[in-house]
């Protein structure tokens, strides 16, 4: 037996699948208790609200909820209706992110799932507000 035997091979090893990972450079963290249960009813995630930026200010768009976030994006539910490549503005508690919507998806005829990147040049501004969640995943 070589020294190098123990180890496995990388096309050996196993894999982990995440959901909706197409396209995705990070993993992101899933804020759903029963991934089985239908989106539109479930209750988990954290409210945010959603701006969108003009020339001077910002107007609110409304509300949504997220489903799961980590360093590349973010997913939302919410009933406002959003486009692919519109920029948004995320805020939670003190904190403000901007993110392009790359993904959109259908749940019911007021629902809708949108998959967003962050346009955040700063990594640490990202993972502020993931730890500003993390108590809510204990």
């Amino acid at each position: 037996m070589s020294q190098f035997e123990e180890f496995a091979s990388v096309d050996k090893q196993k894999k982990i699948k995440l959901d909706h990972q197409d396209n995705r450079q990070h993993a992101r963290i899933s804020l759903r208790k029963k991934m089985g249960e239908n989106l539109a009813l479930a209750c988990d995630g954290i409210t945010v609200t959603l701006y969108r930026k003009t020339w001077w200010s910002r107007k609110k768009l409304g509300i949504a909820n997220i489903k799961d976030i980590g360093i590349g994006g973010i997913g939302l539910i919410t009933s406002v209706p959003l486009k692919l490549e519109q920029v948004i503005e995320i805020q939670l508690q003190d904190q403000l992110l901007s993110a392009e919507i790359s993904r959109t998806g259908s749940i019911n005829n007021k629902l809708h799932f949108f998959g967003a990147r962050w346009l955040a040049a700063d990594d640490n501004e990202i993972i502020s507000m993931i730890n500003k969640i993390q108590p809510a995943l204990i």
